[in-house]
């Protein structure tokens, strides 16, 4: 038995549980709360928008593909790029990139209830003519979660009406059926563990489960670090984890992992927690030497990116390398990335305090020179 075999059926083992006689992943999944009783926003705020060229135009294709209900070339790419890993400029995968072309509709956050079916509707089409499409499946299953939020809202547990907790998880079982579905395929896709995680954590099921689908899909995809911000998220002592946890996971992924991809896990972690956190680096200070070794591995594997330079740029400023941060900000110059900053006003109190800095090191310098001599 080859080992993709024998992982396909341990995966099938964590979604069915022991219960293999029923015919629904939603019967045989555990049972779930539809009230969360957690008072936080939404279980699994999205990553900051990334406004990168590279990865916006790589979007933009397939969502022309998808439009035109080229679902074939879509297949056959999703299938090149499991098979090559392919990144984009940043660290992006781009499989991952794919999957941002066709998981929503293209107003995004703006989109209606209309726009949602709408999606729907052509990704039913799409598995409907590729019945042996994992990629649509999965697509699928990521559209319905991403409904399922819609109908959450990002308040606070106790803001959101019993009628919108209704919607969200029938349309969590929605996502659930594709996912289940999905695992039926020949073939595997590292982002349907990133789903079924997501998925699963809306659910509320049981981490040892979680953690299960967790472990296969790291198994598959070690460097997919989309698993691992998932997972960091849903550490958070809001979610059930204790004070520093998170913080050990990312730092342990990191380890596991080693070298430059394991710096570009830990700077991955951090990124998905600042963009649910604003405040996150005020008491985060003592692991900026790290996120700037993960920002480095990011540029010497991959190539620059304009979102990871202005991520790496903030980061600096929480820390003690004055000639790093002259040297990111430099290169970030007077075009910010106001997805990382919040606003282009937040940046400029960051760079001018940078400067502050620089010229006051500058003058104990001097200072220092002139009474020597």
């Amino acid at each position: 038995m080859n080992e993709n075999r024998l992982l396909h059926i341990m995966l099938l083992l964590v979604v069915v549980s022991s219960a293999a006689c029923q015919k629904s992943f939603a019967r045989l999944a555990p049972s779930f709360t539809k009230q969360p009783t957690s008072n936080s926003a939404a279980a699994t705020a999205p990553p900051a928008k990334i406004v990168d060229k590279e990865y916006e135009e790589y979007r933009l294709q397939v969502l022309d593909r998808f439009v035109k209900q080229d679902y074939g070339w879509i297949d056959q790419e999703a299938h090149r790029l499991r098979l090559s890993k392919d990144r984009l400029p940043g660290g992006y995968w781009k499989l991952r990139a794919l999957y941002a072309g066709v998981e929503e509709p293209s107003l995004g956050d703006k989109a209606s209830d209309g726009d949602w079916e709408d999606l729907l509707q052509g990704l039913a089409g799409w598995v409907k003519s590729k019945p042996d499409s994992v990629t649509a499946r999965v697509s699928l299953a990521s559209a319905w979660r991403g409904y399922a939020s819609k109908a959450r809202g990002s308040g606070y547990s106790d803001t959101v009406s019993r009628a919108a907790w209704d919607v969200y998880g029938k349309r969590l079982e929605n996502a659930e059926q594709a996912i289940a579905d999905a695992a039926q395929m020949k073939e595997q896709c590292p982002y349907w563990f990133v789903i079924a995680l997501q998925v699963g954590y809306g659910q509320q099921r049981d981490r040892e489960s979680l953690e299960k689908i967790f472990e296969a899909g790291t198994t598959l995809e070690p460097t997919f670090y989309y698993l691992h911000q998932v997972k960091a998220i849903h550490l958070l002592p809001r979610w059930g984890g204790q004070e520093g946890d998170w913080e050990r996971f990312a730092d342990e992924s990191a380890l596991k992992i080693g070298g430059h991809q394991g710096d570009i896990v830990f700077f991955g972690i951090f990124s998905s927690m600042y963009a649910t956190d604003p405040m996150l680096m005020n008491t985060h200070q003592k692991w900026v030497p790290k996120l700037l070794d993960g920002f480095r591995s990011i540029e010497k594997l991959y190539g620059p990116s304009r979102h990871r330079l202005n991520e790496a740029a903030y980061f600096s400023v929480f820390g003690n390398d004055l000639q790093a941060k002259r040297e990111l900000f430099a290169r970030v110059g007077d075009e910010p990335d106001e997805t990382v900053w919040r606003s282009k006003r937040n940046f400029e109190i960051y760079r001018q305090g940078v400067e502050r800095q620089v010229k006051a090191v500058a003058a104990q310098a001097q200072q220092q020179t002139q009474q020597k001599n």
